[in-house]
């Protein structure tokens, strides 16, 4: 199954499938946090788990993820610094604007 196409989550990446991998993940979207830019990475303690959280989650119900929601979060307030920030500099030039 290709979870990558299955996802309805915007923010979901991947996950490991190499069984050589000691950790069993799902990645989500970058988070960016005072600068750094950390990767969203859950670990489970066993496939099922893992799986049961995908199609949960990943698959279905994403606007109940806190993962989700803090990475939502996280944009609307870069994206609101960025907004005020635009509008300030326009302010400055004597540009009109809302």
């Amino acid at each position: 199954m290709n979870y990558e196409r299955c996802a309805a989550c915007p923010f979901f990446v991947g996950m490991n499938r190499k069984n050589k991998s000691k950790t069993i993940t799902i990645t989500c979207e970058n988070l960016d946090i005072m600068g750094f830019d950390m990767k969203n990475m859950l670990s489970f303690q066993n496939k099922n788990e893992r799986s049961d959280y995908y199609n949960l989650f990943c698959a279905d119900r994403y606007e109940s993820c806190v993962y989700y929601k803090a990475i939502y979060q996280n944009m609307e307030q870069r994206y609101e610094k960025k907004r005020r920030k635009a509008k300030t500099i326009t302010k400055a030039k004597g540009v009109p604007g809302d």
